[in-house]
């Protein structure tokens, strides 16, 4: 027979234990509910993804191998924020997008979202990293985005209504979309929003695109396009660059007011397009039927082409400058 010293002693224990099995599992991210100006740091694992929207000026950080997703369908996002907040996913953290019609991060106007780490696209109509408008996204050159739905969007953001940059995205990593995810997107952009590629995108699903962007619909706002890096174009119907009308950028001699390339195949820089129906650079927005698309483009680098009935690059029509004939005695 237990005394009552001992008797208690167990009782207490066994609470305890209880107590500490049933205890919930601290949020990965804190402050749990944020303020204006707070700095809020992610550092374990987190899948109910991270509502930052009630409040701005957020400095969100990961803290080692932070793991979020966005298992909430409340939420879906594994971070959500407003405006005007600075987001960096850390080198060893990693995000991924596990639901259909789901974001890894997704913020609304002038946000800055930085990649380091790893993001991983599985839900189809998914987007890893997204925001509206004059967001500047960057996925650095330790960061990888990888896609496996179908239809899906490696970074993706709207239009940039004030010319200033660097307003838009910058890719200086890897972006992966595999071969089970048709239709995606490496890079989405909406009109005026600049684009520029420093790093390595491959394409190996049908119906792709490295970049896809909308129209230079103002020419007074400051944007390109650019590859500086790699584009693998493996797939088939797919494209290196998208673009719409009026990428248009510089003085053009003879031609006062108006402006040439702003579309561009850097030096030292490599599109292959190796798939079937493919295209290494195609401009003018499809549903354009006036034929005055009004984009340029210039290849400073390699363009490969090996797809059978591929294209390096197609332009659609123009109707800024006079007519004239070219001969190009270069290889492409």
């Amino acid at each position: 027979m237990l005394s009552n010293s001992r008797a208690l002693f167990v009782v207490l224990a066994t609470a305890t234990a209880f107590a500490w099995q049933v205890e919930p599992a601290q949020a990965a991210c804190n402050p749990a509910i944020p303020v204006d100006d707070d700095t809020v740091v992610c550092d374990d694992t987190d899948s109910t993804g991270y509502d930052g929207s009630g409040a701005t000026r957020l400095t969100i950080t990961t803290l080692g191998a932070a793991e979020l997703n966005d298992f909430n369908p409340a939420l879906d996002s594994a971070i959500l924020v407003s405006d005007d907040n600075d987001v960096t996913i850390g080198t060893d953290a990693t995000v991924t997008v596990m639901r259909d019609d789901s974001f890894g991060v997704r913020g609304v106007d002038e946000n800055r979202i930085t990649n380091q780490g790893t993001i991983i696209v599985d839900g189809d109509n998914s987007v890893g990293l997204g925001g509206n408008d004059n967001n500047i996204i960057q996925n650095d050159a330790s960061g990888t985005i990888v896609l496996n739905g179908l239809n899906g969007r490696g970074i993706s953001l709207n239009q940039n209504t004030t010319g200033i940059l660097p307003d838009g995205v910058v890719n200086e990593g890897t972006i992966s979309i595999n071969a089970t995810a048709t239709g995606s997107f490496a890079i989405e952009s909406g009109d005026n929003s600049g684009v520029a590629t420093f790093g390595t995108i491959t394409l190996s699903a049908n119906d792709s695109r490295g970049i896809s962007a909308g129209n230079r619909s103002n020419p007074s706002l400051a944007s390109n396009l650019s590859n500086g890096g790699l584009i693998d174009v493996d797939g088939d119907n797919a494209y290196g660059i998208k673009a719409g009308d009026g990428w248009i950028d510089g003085a053009i001699v003879g031609q006062p007011g108006f402006s040439q390339y702003a579309i561009s195949n850097g030096v030292n820089s490599t599109i292959n397009v190796s798939g079937t129906d493919s295209f290494g650079i195609y401009t003018g927005d499809d549903l354009n039927l006036t034929g005055r698309n009004n984009s340029f483009a210039v290849n400073r680098g390699t363009i490969n082409v090996t797809g059978f009935d591929a294209i390096g690059v197609s332009l659609g029509g123009q109707d800024l400058l006079d007519p004239f004939d070219a001969e190009n005695t270069d290889a492409i």
